[in-house]
């Protein structure tokens, strides 16, 4: 296993300005010997963490994250300790003695050898004269070949013709059946998937964990066809597109959330490679962890119907809750960004998202729809549901909106203020 010397670790770290590496990441001001800045490993809204320059550390004094300057790079861009002194190595000029992107061995490198197995099988299948019906139905969809490289899409086609494949490269059926690839009825294995278009699911690191196939045949059911839940699949871990997008949304300083596979993949392809994709109805608390990890505001950007909106409604909820800045983007015409892209450009969609709304924008207008607010019962509700988005919000926002509902239902200031306070101790209560 390759390795790094101690020595070689202390050296980097010697010639490193650990003010200059932090500083790539987040803005420090000098406040006497030390420099100071918000801190990225909670919800900090006030400058709380040093960084000095003598000791070559770093310190939040609110939640008490502390290191030196691999322990910060680590942390902030969760990868390996490993990757993190190459990374700092690279960016001082110096090179290290062991292989570019290493990382430490996976105790399921057998199971992703498979699976990468399975991908590679798949994509060559694409490429045979058989494929010819799947290729039209993709380019018909507006998939070029080279976003089928980049997504590593393939095909599958008969019941057995993955198992005979895998089965020559002496793995088991049981290994199989254990990661989803095949079913099993008796002693019979089938393949889980036949003539569908396959999608490969990854999980943050780039392995290959699961697939998604859907059908391409129009009487075809059903659409669509998903991996089994196994020991390195968990679909509530992982959000299509991660592993792809996490370096671009650094740079771009702000992640893209879409509703589908397909969305994903036709924003990623369009420039908008800060898109990342769910993998149900509403995340979960692991992939919450995943996105705040990411450092940067959220865009929710879900389909154009009541569900999308719903959706966006409950995922937004959550995210401010997890102390996340969160936007949305709500499109009109076209039911989702695949084919809003392809009815009206890239152009279009990068002007509609330099203007998205904020998330207490979105439920202002949320919380109107469909209701008739002429009625004084159904006001009464609507303004309820405002006063309670804003039970945490911050003081002009509060302000901005209470002045907005008096001005459009010509309501009383005091009485709305008023309203404020006990819902705002409801919700300490409650926590």
């Amino acid at each position: 296993m390759p390795k790094i010397a101690p020595e070689e670790i202390a050296k980097i770290r010697e010639q490193t300005d650990i003010v200059e590496i932090i500083g790539d990441y987040i803005p420090l001001t000098q406040k006497g010997k030390n420099f100071f800045g918000i801190c990225p490993f909670h919800q900090d809204h006030s400058p709380s963490m040093s960084v000095s320059r003598e000791k070559q550390m770093f310190k939040c004094f609110s939640c008490g994250a502390a290191g030196n300057v691999f322990k910060f790079v680590s942390d902030y861009e969760n990868i390996p300790f490993l990757e993190a002194v190459e990374k700092v190595a690279a960016k001082v000029g110096i090179n290290v003695h062991f292989a570019k992107g290493y990382k430490e061995p996976s105790k399921y490198e057998r199971e992703y050898e498979i699976m990468n197995l399975a991908m590679v099988f798949y994509q060559n299948n694409l490429q045979t004269e058989a494929a010819s019906k799947a290729r039209e139905y993709l380019s018909v969809r507006g998939l070029t070949s080279e976003m089928l490289k980049t997504f590593d899409i393939g095909l599958s086609f008969t019941k057995d013709q993955l198992r005979k494949f895998l089965e020559g490269k002496k793995i088991s059926n049981e290994e199989m059946f254990d990661l989803g690839l095949v079913n099993q009825k008796g002693t019979v294995y089938t393949d889980v998937f036949f003539d569908r278009i396959l999608f490969p699911i990854h999980d943050p690191d780039g392995h290959v964990v699961a697939f998604t196939g859907r059908v391409y045949a129009k009487d075809a059911t059903p659409k669509y066809l998903n991996s089994k839940e196994t020991k390195i699949f968990k679909k509530g871990n992982i959000l299509f597109n991660y592993h792809r997008a996490k370096d671009h949304v650094r740079l771009e300083k702000k992640v893209i959330i879409v509703e589908g596979n397909m969305d994903a993949i036709r924003m990623y392809a369009s420039g908008f490679k800060n898109t990342i994709a769910l993998m149900g109805t509403s995340l979960t608390k692991e992939q919450i962890t995943l996105i705040q990890k990411l450092h940067v505001p959220v865009i929710l950007m879900f389909d154009n119907d009541e569900a999308g909106a719903l959706a966006t409604h409950t995922n937004g909820k959550l995210l401010m809750d997890a102390g996340l800045n969160v936007s949305v983007v709500r499109l009109s015409g076209q039911k989702d960004p695949d084919e809003y892209i392809l009815s009206n450009g890239v152009e279009k969609m990068a002007e509609v998202l330099k203007h998205p709304l904020t998330f207490l924008e979105f439920q202002y207008e949320y919380f109107k729809a469909n209701k008739d607010l002429s009625d004084a019962g159904t006001l009464t509700t609507y303004v309820r549901e405002v006063l309670n988005s804003l039970a945490g919000a911050d003081p002009i926002t509060v302000d901005i909106t209470l002045n907005k509902l008096c001005e459009e239902y010509h309501l009383s200031y005091e009485v709305l203020k008023s309203q404020m306070l006990p819902i705002k101790e409801e919700k300490k209560l409650s926590k």
